[in-house]
């Protein structure tokens, strides 16, 4: 969310400036939306908001992350991904080892690995909030002593 709101703040005065040329422009005609083609706002729930490591690509996740409200259990603990990126990769799976989406893949100092269905592409969870609290992860290891083989659910 706060990528997106950076990039909101930085567009946001060439977006009006561009508005204000096209609507001061005579010769601009509207064009009306095909309806056959449009898309719908549907209603946002926290099941939208899920993580659903075999389902979902690693793309998928990866923007569902980026919203800082994407989430996944712990055992029946709750976790919501407050930093993370994607990567294409990793130094423990080699030889085209496969495992399952959602299993940690590697722990080091810069953040937790996590397999997707994509095959070679992984994400990378930096920091997460549980309840109100935000933990690196270094601290989430520690706090839930996660483990490589671990499967986040």
């Amino acid at each position: 969310y706060s990528e997106l709101y950076q990039k909101l703040l930085e567009e946001t005065p060439n977006i009006v400036g561009r508005v204000r040329e096209r609507l001061a422009d005579v010769a601009f005609r509207a064009v009306p939306q095909n309806e056959d083609s449009a898309s719908r706002y549907r209603n946002d729930r926290e099941i939208h908001r899920r993580i659903f490591w075999g389902i979902a690509s690693c793309r998928e996740i990866h923007n569902l992350m980026r919203t800082e409200s994407g989430y996944f259990f712990v055992g029946s603990q709750k976790v919501t991904v407050h930093r993370a990126e994607m990567i294409l990769g990793n130094r423990n799976m080699t030889n085209n080892v496969a495992v399952a989406p959602g299993t940690i893949v590697d722990i080091t100092g810069q953040g937790v690995t996590v397999a997707t269905r994509s095959q070679g592409e992984y994400v990378v969870i930096r920091s997460v909030r549980i309840g109100s609290r935000t933990l690196g992860s270094d601290r989430w290891v520690g706090a839930h002593k996660l483990s490589v083989g671990r499967i986040l659910g």
